[in-house]
């Protein structure tokens, strides 16, 4: 492509790209100023006991199945009603929901509370007052939500069941006497197993309804946020005004291109 053909499409597209970049950055600029600013607040809890030892594989594998339980009950009806009480809000618990949200971080133990008001005081009182209210709703809370525990108790009797199959099988292969390789072989693979199965409900059973202790842990309380996260007029108007560049780049390059091809 012939470098004088672009710099002579640059100069006589110069003013209408330079007057649509100006008018497409400086009214998104403006439109996004004139809208009603939005804060956002988080904080980050850990379930489970990450913080206060080594946990094993097991145990950080049942804290991420937990870390999904909190996160789907924390915006639930029952908890934010609470949050309204000890706030004193005029919302109703489906509005709120709305500015609310609870996310399990992928393959860690940690949970994200997350929330949005006009105020960013109020965003970071949402926040706190929904961690609060949620570690009161854990089994060692003062006022526990027994479906938190419940997966786990569900989990303990179905590895009960296998522990009991697997010793059942085990019985008549370890009381024979002239054992087959095929038989040495499930015995060894039955008896890992049952190591394997004991050591998972040992971990379990401290997370049982029974038996559990507070799982929630604050890592990062949330703090008033210093600027909105919406909107964003310098991004609104950087992003309309790249956009205007190239829509008129490539009408430029459009109308010309004939004329391109004509000079070759």
């Amino acid at each position: 492509m012939d470098p004088r053909w672009l710099l002579r499409i640059a100069r006589r597209w110069l003013p209408w790209l330079l007057a649509t970049v100006l008018l497409a950055g400086g009214s998104a600029y403006v439109v996004s100023s004139l809208q009603p600013r939005t804060y956002e607040a988080e904080a980050t809890l850990i379930v489970g006991t990450s913080l206060s030892g080594s946990p094993g594989y097991n145990e950080l594998l049942v804290s991420e199945q937990l870390s999904a339980t909190y996160a789907s009950v924390a915006t639930t009806r029952p908890v934010l009603v609470r949050v309204i009480d000890r706030l004193r809000l005029t919302e109703t618990a489906e509005q709120l929901q709305q500015r609310m949200s609870a996310d399990a971080v992928e393959d860690s133990t940690l949970l994200t509370i997350t929330a949005s008001d006009a105020d960013p005081d109020q965003a970071a009182a949402l926040v706190n007052g929904l961690v609060d209210e949620l570690i009161a709703s854990s089994p060692a809370g003062e006022n526990p939500l027994t479906d938190i525990p419940q997966s786990v108790d569900e989990q303990l009797a179905a590895i009960r069941t296998e522990i009991e199959d697997a010793e059942a099988r085990i019985e008549p292969l370890d009381a024979e006497r002239a054992r087959s390789a095929a038989q040495e072989t499930d015995l060894r693979r039955l008896q890992e197993r049952l190591i394997t199965l004991r050591d998972t409900y040992a971990t379990l059973i401290p997370f049982s309804t029974s038996n559990a202790p507070s799982l929630l842990t604050v890592v990062q309380p949330a703090i008033a946020a210093q600027s909105p996260a919406s909107p964003r007029p310098l991004l609104n108007s950087m992003l309309a005004a790249m956009a205007g560049f190239l829509v008129v780049g490539a009408i430029a390059f459009s109308a010309e291109y004939p004329g391109a091809e004509r000079s070759s």
